[in-house]
């Protein structure tokens, strides 16, 4: 999921520069750094990304945007609390941003933080209800507690919004299994692998489903 956060947070990126550059040079500055780190995460360059965004907030503490960029470099270099922090940050200013939600529930994950993952993942919904993602990692989350009813229903709202979704269809493939849903769990297989999912790769995952439900 990573390589899909900072590109989904562009769409807004161009309103702030036009709202901001006007504000005085030192907001102008800081829009040039925002712009500038931007560029180089989508170049694959965190480190010098955060470099930028830190000089961002330098100039301008209330840039929410750059604070939440800044925390999506950090999980690509997997410093998970740093992002943490920064995407903290980000929500206090705007509370309403989608995707800051989505990334730090990523976070929770990896620090191993479910249950604020999911509060953090259905504030992303209800913030941004066709965003599939975050209903896809919802649904993981409910799967890896055992809640099938739950996570077959965001898979297949993350299937709803994102058809070529391969994951959502391998995911609920093995949650149809464990509902002994076996008609489903083969059809979805089957359109997983069409996507690209590696047959072994799936067929181990039913069957391990199959032998523990």
């Amino acid at each position: 999921m990573k390589a899909n956060k900072l590109f989904a947070a562009l769409g807004g990126l161009c309103l702030l520069l036009v709202l901001c550059t006007a504000c005085g040079p030192d907001h102008a500055a800081a829009e040039q750094h925002y712009s500038d780190g931007v560029a180089l995460f989508n170049q694959g360059l965190f480190e010098e990304c955060i470099a930028e965004m830190t000089e961002a907030v330098r100039i301008n503490p209330d840039h929410a945007l750059a604070y939440y960029a800044r925390g999506v470099a950090y999980i690509e270099l997997d410093e998970y609390q740093m992002a943490a922090n920064d995407l903290n940050e980000s929500i206090r200013l705007d509370p309403d941003y989608a995707l800051s939600y989505y990334d730090r529930g990523y976070v929770y994950v990896e620090l191993g933080m479910y249950r604020l993952a999911d509060k953090d993942y259905t504030e992303s919904i209800r913030l941004d209800p066709d965003y599939a993602f975050s209903y896809y990692q919802r649904g993981y989350i409910h799967y890896g507690f055992g809640e099938y009813y739950e996570a077959l229903a965001d898979f297949t709202k993350a299937i709803d919004l994102e058809p070529d979704l391969a994951e959502a269809y391998t995911n609920r493939a093995v949650v149809y299994t464990y509902l002994y849903m076996d008609d489903e769990a083969e059809e979805d297989a089957a359109t997983a692998i069409s996507l690209g999912v590696k047959p072994d790769y799936l067929d181990n995952a039913i069957a391990y489903a199959k032998a523990n439900r």
